[in-house]
């Protein structure tokens, strides 16, 4: 009877031990899963200005970013300088961040994070870029208003290779070289003087057709 009890008990842990092992097997279809989890996963990335300074013309941006579609069975982490360390490593995200400098690229790790033996393997690597922050664009927001297509005049670009006395030179030469474009672009003449001079432009032409036919009609009656 013991030896009945004995074996019985055998199968049962078996048994137990099987299942065990079937629920924390990491699967296939499980990583598939996890998988598709990460790819969900967007960041997106908020700046403010942090600290400007009117003398040399110079802003400092900083960028917040934040972690949408994220899901329990994940963790997400970026590569960093930890505490009172010199040293990088990674730093786990949950909502959102901040602090990033302006211009750096922030590299990120989203890993997975189940009760499984898919637990704490790397599904997914994503780089977020911040751009610098247009120092020249902050400054003068008014000319880039009246001449958006000046290609200084984007909001986040690095120009500090540039003085401003450079850029604005450049800008006074893009005024000169857009002609009536930009005069109209900047509103110098009411938009009615331009009614009246396309209007005069079509008579002109339209006169001109005219006589052109009326001699051609008196050549043919000879």
């Amino acid at each position: 009877m013991k030896k009945v009890l004995y074996i019985t008990f055998l199968i049962f842990i078996s048994f137990s031990f099987k299942n065990v092992l079937a629920i924390d097997a990491c699967t296939s279809q499980e990583m598939s899963r996890l998988k598709e989890l990460a790819g969900n996963v967007k960041f997106r990335a908020t700046h403010e200005i942090a600290a400007i300074d009117e003398e040399f013309k110079e802003i400092d941006a900083v960028y917040t970013i934040s972690v949408l579609n994220s899901n329990e069975d994940l963790k997400i982490y970026y590569k960093g300088y930890l505490e009172d360390n010199d040293e990088e490593g990674l730093i786990e995200i949950n909502d959102k961040e901040n602090g990033f400098a302006e211009g750096s690229k922030v590299k990120i790790y989203i890993y997975s994070h189940t009760i499984n033996m898919c637990t704490d393997t790397l599904l997914k690597t994503v780089t977020v870029n911040l751009p610098k922050y247009n120092d020249y664009y902050y400054f003068n927001k008014d000319k880039c208003d009246a001449n958006p297509d000046f290609k200084y005049c984007k909001e986040f670009m690095d120009v500090s290779d540039l003085d401003f006395s450079e850029i604005d030179k450049m800008y006074e030469d893009s005024l000169k070289g857009n002609g009536v474009s930009n005069i109209i672009k900047n509103k110098d003449i009411p938009w009615y003087f331009i009614a009246i001079g396309a209007g005069a432009l079509a008579l002109v032409i339209v006169t001109v057709v005219v006589i052109v036919i009326k001699k051609r009609n008196q050549r043919d009656e000879l």
